[in-house]
């Protein structure tokens, strides 16, 4: 009785469909100023395909570019809180619900939650990258003056070279995922598989430190932590 658009890999790697959630964003501001221009903007129950998810694609790599991205959007756009539909439970689940294994969307919440704050800023890269790169930049949670910037590479060939050196200090932590395959439940950061022991705990998530340029290789999302940005806006 529905009619929606399924997930699969190429819409989830697709720009112009990653940005849809910004006309709907501006059609519920619109109404927000209208009718209720003090209550706070959320976007609830969210997910990238109706009535559950979309078998053999959501719970896999190929969905950690939209969930990122649509944080990273959401946050531009002014949404205060993302409420994902479910933990466990049906296709997008964060956690499958008969091994208990994390998919990939859960490890980049975490990495989300713990390196991206909540006072989003202007992304720092040249206004004519290609579409392919996707890039947001936030605040640090905790730590003052530090900036966090995400990278996403939609590209299935294309690198992209991208140089700090000096802008937010001369070194930063590099978190990388990726993944073999686009449709693989298995998450490699910075090269190394995560997996959660017996008992349900979580790697350590560490990144690896790292100075100068760096190399977005194509399919990956990189999270870039500046500790030492030093930048006031950051700071309480």
């Amino acid at each position: 009785p529905l009619n929606s658009l399924l997930a699969e890999e190429k819409t989830l790697l697709n720009p112009d469909h990653l940005d849809e959630i910004l006309s709907w964003n501006d059609e519920i501001l619109a109404m927000k100023a209208e009718h209720a221009p003090n209550a706070e903007f959320w976007l609830g129950e969210t997910g990238h395909a109706q009535c559950g998810g979309q078998q053999e694609i959501s719970g896999t790599y190929v969905s950690l570019f939209w969930w990122l991205d649509q944080l990273g959007l959401a946050a531009q756009s002014g949404n205060k809180v993302v409420i994902r539909q479910t933990l466990t439970g049906a296709d997008y689940q964060l956690i499958d619900e008969t091994s208990l294994k994390p998919t990939p969307d859960y490890y980049g919440s975490v990495l989300w939650k713990r390196l991206m704050g909540s006072k989003v800023l202007s992304p720092v890269l040249p206004e004519n990258r290609p579409k392919t790169l996707r890039a947001y930049a936030h605040c640090h949670p905790q730590m003052d003056g530090s900036v966090t910037l995400l990278l996403i590479n939609l590209s299935e060939t294309d690198s992209f070279a991208l140089d700090f050196s000096g802008r937010f200090g001369k070194s930063y932590q590099y978190y990388n995922l990726r993944a073999a395959e686009l449709l693989s439940t298995d998450l490699l950061l910075n090269d190394q598989p995560l997996s959660a022991n017996e008992n349900g705990t979580l790697p350590s998530l560490d990144g690896e430190k790292s100075s100068g340029a760096i190399s977005i290789v194509p399919l990956s999302n990189t999270f870039l932590h500046f500790e030492k940005a030093n930048l006031s806006v950051c700071n309480p």
